[in-house]
């Protein structure tokens, strides 16, 4: 199947990479790019991301989770198995009641930075100076490149470490927001390795 004409909607029931029936519950047609400094050229968005939920798993029993996967590993059911989908549906409407209010978790997105941070400065204080930095990170939410200069006019920029590290300032971005084509980050955390 080639995935570059293949385009998935929400509903469709699909196999991934993870053995199941899977359903489509959510698709973002151009990913945002990361970059990890305001000196690295901004690129264009990526193929889609396609957001599923496992219906039942290899052995077709009920096995509710969620999973985010590249369009290369999804595939559209074969007449095969969705005759037997539409069987087994037929023979447990229960189940297919339960998977349609079931919302999976935690399908989250991360941005990390490395970090090297003395031993005088130790976690608490790469902390501090991250909630400071950020305070208002979690109402305002911030793109990348808002972090990005945020970290460039601040003390942070000092610890930024391309190669030798024992930190990571992570920023999670809840369930994949995205405001003007961006991830909206909304929550920052040191930490040490």
């Amino acid at each position: 199947m080639n995935i570059h004409s293949t385009c998935f909607c929400v509903g469709d029931w699909v196999k991934s990479y993870t053995p199941g029936i899977w359903q489509v519950f959510r698709v973002i047609q151009n990913e945002p790019r990361l970059r990890y400094s305001l000196n690295e050229r901004k690129r264009g968005n990526r193929r889609p991301v396609i957001f599923c939920k496992r219906l039942v798993d290899e052995c077709w029993k009920a096995s509710f989770t969620g999973e985010i996967c590249d369009p290369a590993v999804v595939q559209v059911l074969s007449s095969v198995d969705r005759a037997r989908l539409d069987d087994f549906l037929s023979k447990n409407p229960d189940i297919l009641d339960k998977f349609s209010v079931y919302e999976p978790r935690d399908l989250d997105s991360a941005m990390d930075l490395l970090l090297i941070v003395p031993d005088s400065i130790g976690k608490n204080g790469i902390q501090s100076i991250a909630n400071e930095v950020f305070a208002d990170i979690e109402e305002e939410g911030l793109s990348n490149d808002e972090i990005l200069e945020r970290i460039d006019t601040s003390q942070l920029r000092d610890y930024v470490s391309p190669r030798v590290i024992n930190a990571i300032l992570r920023f999670l971005c809840k369930e994949h927001e995205i405001r003007d084509g961006e991830y909206v980050f909304r929550k920052v955390q040191v930490i040490m390795v």
